[in-house]
């Protein structure tokens, strides 16, 4: 009998560790259990393409993040060799019980329709804020969303303009997320990597450069202090100069200094496009408001990845030609940024 009732309580035992096993699981923050649903959305007018992953979870309305795109005409999973940071992040977040709206970019679906006018006078609203925007109005119409917890998740351009975005639109983000962003203007990022590029020249070549690189820190100069008119009659590092005019008129140090809604920098110590002096130590030079916390990611490059590079490719693009994934340190720091 005593034997019995033994390999009772041991099987009785084993059920409770079975049973206080998945409440532990159940309370570990931001896990979700089962799969993540996506499926097709259309963004904006012409419609753009994207996706929204939504968690398994969806007995109660969830948070969700936007993702802005860095620049050039990106798609969806802002794919880059064998990267696809915005997958990843649309792979990994929905887990956590936040939802990933995600679109192909206006000037990869629509760019070949673009007249040389056209170009001659866009700006980053045209490319990117509207359908900023439209993407967080389409989850707001959406029941399965929490429309008080809808952030805006920007990579690198993205980065640059979407405190701009949040700032134009009150009330419509919950927070904003700077994924490998800079406060300088992109005139002068673009710079800095030139400058990064000829000093790593030969000596016997490296003079050359140096005369290029002059001339195009002329012409910038040039067009930053001239007028808009001035701007949308020139060019500037080989492209429209409007552009690139239009987006300095913008201090994005500043208008975070003043955003009404938090926001989160995470910045990569391995990021040879926006490198520490121009990416997180240049947030530290500004008197930052305690609503935004900024994270430096040693181990991470522009892509907030840490590829297993050679010292050959570490430092270059030929990093993205290495498959690797987005980060669990970067992915855990937005979780707890969305969820607390």
């Amino acid at each position: 009998m005593l034997y019995h009732l033994g390999k009772s309580i041991k099987k009785l035992r084993g059920r409770s560790l079975c049973f206080l096993a998945l409440i532990v699981l159940l309370m570990i923050p931001g896990l979700a259990l089962g799969e993540p649903v996506s499926e097709e959305v259309s963004i904006g007018v012409p419609p753009l393409p994207g996706a929204l992953t939504l968690p398994a979870d969806r007995a109660q309305p969830c948070p969700a993040v936007v993702l802005l795109h860095g620049s050039g005409p990106n798609d969806r999973d802002e794919a880059l060799g064998n990267t696809h940071l915005f997958r990843d992040l649309a792979e990994e977040l929905p887990l956590r019980g936040i939802a990933v709206l995600r679109f192909d970019k206006r000037t990869l679906t629509y760019g070949a329709r673009y007249t040389a006018e056209q170009l001659r006078a866009i700006t980053v609203r045209e490319e990117a804020m509207e359908d900023a925007v439209a993407a967080a109005r389409l989850l707001l119409e959406d029941n399965r969303i929490d429309p008080g917890r809808i952030y805006l998740a920007g990579h690198s351009l993205g980065a640059s303009i979407a405190p701009r975005i949040a700032a134009e639109n009150p009330g419509l983000f919950a927070g904003v997320i700077l994924l490998s962003g800079t406060p300088r203007t992109l005139g002068e990022i673009v710079i800095h990597q030139n400058q990064a590029i000829v000093d790593a020249l030969p000596d016997d070549i490296k003079r050359i450069g140096s005369l290029q690189l002059e001339g195009m820190i002329s012409e910038w100069e040039s067009v930053l202090s001239g007028t808009k008119e001035e701007a949308l009659n020139r060019q500037v590092f080989g492209q429209p100069a409007y552009y690139f005019w239009e987006m300095a008129q913008y201090d994005t140090g500043e208008i975070l200094q003043t955003l009404q809604v938090p926001a989160l920098i995470l910045n990569g110590g391995q990021d040879f496009q926006v490198t520490d002096a121009d990416g997180y130590e240049a947030w530290r030079q500004i008197d930052l408001p305690s609503t935004v916390r900024l994270v430096y990611l040693p181990d991470l490059n522009h892509l907030l990845m840490a590829p297993d590079a050679g010292e050959d490719v570490r430092g270059t693009v030929a990093e993205y030609e290495l498959p690797c994934r987005v980060s669990p340190e970067a992915v855990n720091e937005i979780t707890q940024f969305i969820l607390e």
